[in-house]
């Protein structure tokens, strides 16, 4: 009998190549989950130094500052392999001991990094970043599957009075690559002749943003002053000027009168009109019906009586109806706030001179001829009409202890008591 013998491995063998192969797919994942971690952590870095960069020009600061948000993100951002960045209010900020108002140093918190991720970025600390913690507090390691860290850096490296620059003389201003010439400023990260504060007149002279209405200014000029806007007033032709948002009644764009409305609760554009409600009322068909007893109302709010005294006339204007206030006529709105009349001791009647055309209530003892109608005439007993003509009929008073004759035409003595 013949024996045949053949040679292979034996159980232990096979169990080890097992082994070393399962040590080396599970050094291979290991190896790769490092490295998938590792980029994101590199990117997260990329992420911390452009908002870091973009904190040194003088408009994002001045954006925080004004706004408390972050500007061109939005609170919550969704950033890369969903990571989300926050950037707390500014009660949340840190601030330099040696300033009262400016905050000089800004948080960026950056939530959902994990473990093996988070403990990469806490041995990566850039240079710029002046604290770096996890969790709220400052360590070498995370300790959770899914960490927040704080990246807390300067946001300026000069005292910052409220978004202003100071002169460039020879220096750099919060860019490196901004270094304005002898004598300029630096505004709007841009190398400008005047200040912050100041704007450049027609003649080339910088004067300062503390006024009412400029005629010299362009528009570009005009915006550089933050509470005024372009237009042109209705009642003084059709010039366009720069007026101050506090004292607004302007035929002007939307875009414009939006810079207004942003400081100013109480501006409000209709139709082709920005008007400051609070400041002043308005005569206008261009707007709505709804729009003309809001603004009353913030004008009520002001213990004015043009609140009471407001309609919305359907009969005029060309617009479907005209807002009117009765106040500026020396009238009150009827019940139903659709027409003003003349309280008792009063008429209707027109301003003479220039004004012929604007109607207004005078005192029945004015002692003034006006223009007027015959029913209005009429509402007072001591002043008789004179018709000229259909369009022309005079309310003239009678003398002192006559009264109006039966058929209104004409004066007669009082009777005797």
């Amino acid at each position: 009998m013949k024996h045949i013998t053949q040679s292979g491995r034996s159980m232990v063998e096979t169990i080890g190549v097992l082994a070393v192969m399962g040590v080396l797919t599970i050094g291979g994942i290991a190896g790769y989950n490092y490295g998938i971690n590792k980029h994101r952590a590199n990117q997260v870095l990329q992420d911390i130094r452009l908002i870091y960069q973009e904190t040194k020009y003088p408009n994002t600061v001045r954006q925080i500052l004004e706004t408390e948000e972050f500007p061109d993100m939005e609170l919550d951002t969704q950033s890369s392999y969903e990571y989300s960045f926050t950037f707390p209010s500014l009660d949340d900020f840190i601030y330099d001991s040696t300033s009262e108002t400016t905050p000089n140093l800004i948080s960026v918190n950056v939530s959902g990094v994990s473990k093996t991720a988070c403990d990469i970025l806490l041995k990566t600390k850039p240079e710029y970043v002046l604290m770096l913690k996890a969790n709220g507090q400052s360590t070498w390691n995370c300790t959770q599957d899914e960490n927040e860290l704080s990246y807390i850096f300067e946001i300026t490296s000069d005292s910052l009075e409220y978004g202003t620059c100071s002169v460039c003389t020879g220096e750099h201003c919060f860019d490196d690559d901004l270094n304005c010439p002898e004598g300029e400023y630096c505004y709007n990260d841009t190398c400008s002749k005047c200040a912050h504060g100041y704007t450049e007149n027609t003649s080339g002279v910088c004067q300062s943003c503390n006024f009412t209405r400029r005629t010299d200014l362009t528009q570009e000029n005009c915006h550089r002053c933050g509470d005024m806007m372009f237009g042109h007033d209705p009642s003084a032709g059709e010039a366009t000027n720069c007026y101050s948002c506090n004292n607004v009644y302007l035929r002007t764009t939307q875009e414009y009168c939006q810079r207004c409305i942003d400081k100013d609760e109480n501006v409000m554009f209709l139709g082709i009109d920005c008007i400051n409600c609070k400041t002043r009322f308005f005569h206008t068909q261009n707007t709505t019906k709804e729009n003309c007893f809001k603004c009353a109302e913030i004008k009520g709010q002001n213990g004015t009586q043009y609140s009471e005294n407001v309609i919305w006339n359907e009969k005029m204007g060309s617009y479907g109806g005209l807002c009117v206030s009765c106040y500026d006529y020396g009238a009150v709105a009827n019940d139903d706030k659709t027409e003003c009349v003349c309280p008792n001791g009063k008429f209707w009647g027109l301003l003479g001179g220039w004004w012929v055309d604007i109607p207004r209530c005078f005192s029945c003892e004015d002692t003034e001829t006006h223009p007027s109608t015959i029913n209005a005439c009429n509402q007072c007993p001591n002043r008789y009409y004179k018709k000229y003509s259909d369009a022309n009929i005079q309310c003239i008073l009678c003398p002192e202890g006559q009264i109006k004759s039966a058929d209104g035409k004409s004066c007669v003595d009082k009777p005797a008591e």
